[in-house]
């Protein structure tokens, strides 16, 4: 495993939390003609599938990672009191005699398994079949981990458009437990070259967008549930 990814993990183990979101990024435009589409703090737009689109191809180009959120459902009035209550200035891992003995049992081989599992799938477009499958075939790694550790949760967040969100929690134990820790990686693909007509059909398989990302916090789960770590915050 190279140097980048193992401190990835290494950071990710060090958390200690117990909250797991496989979410969509690009979660936008399912039926109706427009979308209210916030793209920073107070600058909020009406657009049309192909308007946002055609966004999401820019910020791609510019190697951004979405960089805007569909709010039509769920309107954001309070946004600017919506702040982080803590901020993490010290990245320095915490808890290294806890943490380096899980990052031991990562396993490269499953890192890669999991990659090229959901790069097989054509695409993991937010409206498409194969990007619900995507999601089942998440929630069913989560609930093979989970089996036996009556701390893990795993449930799919439906949504207007086809492809759930998968929600899994690791609970926590303690008087944090109401507290949560949420690791996060989008497990929907798209393919923007070209023709965007037919972005559905299109081949999207997003090995490292975000596979690898997906597939970085299913092997964090497993390490931590497979252990017996119990943590004190809730993991979601």
């Amino acid at each position: 495993m190279d140097r980048n990814k193992k401190t990835c993990l290494f950071l990710l183990l060090s958390v200690f939390l117990s909250t797991f979101v496989v979410y969509n990024i690009h979660a936008i435009v399912p039926v109706s003609d427009k979308r209210l589409i916030q793209v920073s703090t107070g600058e909020v737009f009406w657009m049309a599938q192909e308007e946002i689109l055609e966004l999401a191809r820019k910020n791609h180009e510019q190697g951004r990672c979405g960089g805007f959120m569909d709010i039509t459902e769920h309107p954001r009035n309070d946004v600017t009191s919506l702040q982080p209550f803590w901020m993490v200035n010290n990245l320095t891992p915490s808890y290294p005699e806890t943490v380096n003995p899980l990052l031991a049992e990562v396993s490269p081989k499953l890192l890669q398994e999991s990659i090229e599992k959901l790069s097989a799938f054509n695409t993991r477009y937010y409206k498409s079949d194969t990007g619900d499958l995507a999601s089942q075939w998440i929630r069913d790694r989560i609930l093979e981990y989970g089996k036996n550790n009556s701390s893990v949760t795993v449930e799919l967040f439906q949504h207007v458009f086809k492809q759930p969100s998968v929600v899994a929690k690791i609970l926590g134990k303690g008087p944090q437990s109401d507290e949560f820790v949420i690791l996060g990686a989008h497990e929907d693909s798209i393919n923007l070259w070209g023709n965007l007509i037919d972005v559905e059909d299109k081949r999207a398989p997003g090995a490292d967008d975000d596979a690898s990302g997906v597939a970085t916090l299913l092997e964090t789960f497993r390490v931590i549930v497979e252990s017996g770590f119990q943590p004190h915050r809730t993991l979601v």
